[in-house]
């Protein structure tokens, strides 16, 4: 009884995935920062998707263009490490910065340590 139960739930939830992908690209093609936001989480963490850093960081770019600044500080992580970018540390002072200005504390912290390079 409880494996079926399980089965259930674990259908459900990959509906859910689905769906949740679907409506967030039909939002992100209407320019809606937070769905393109998600859509970056989704590929970085391979959530309902192949995982990929390259298509990440492209969400993630069109987000933080909208002025995300959750979506400013991940790229700007990711050009720290250089996933799915080439590594740039101007780039991702910048983007810290925005992030920062935009009201966001970890971006101020991550420009900070930048800036201390």
């Amino acid at each position: 009884m409880k494996i079926n139960y399980m089965k259930k739930l674990l259908l459900v939830l990959l509906v859910l995935i689905v769906l949740s992908f679907t409506l967030y690209q039909k939002a992100a093609n209407q320019r809606n920062a937070a769905a393109q936001y998600n859509l970056g989480i989704m590929y970085e963490k391979g959530q309902g998707v192949t995982q990929s850093y390259v298509k990440a960081a492209k969400f993630y770019q069109k987000a933080a263009t909208h002025g995300d600044t959750s979506a400013q500080n991940k790229l700007g992580s990711m050009y720290v490490k250089g996933q799915g970018v080439k590594q740039n540390d101007v780039k991702a002072k910048e983007l810290f910065r925005k992030a920062c200005g935009g009201g966001s504390e970890w971006g101020c912290k991550a420009y900070g340590i930048l800036n201390k390079r």
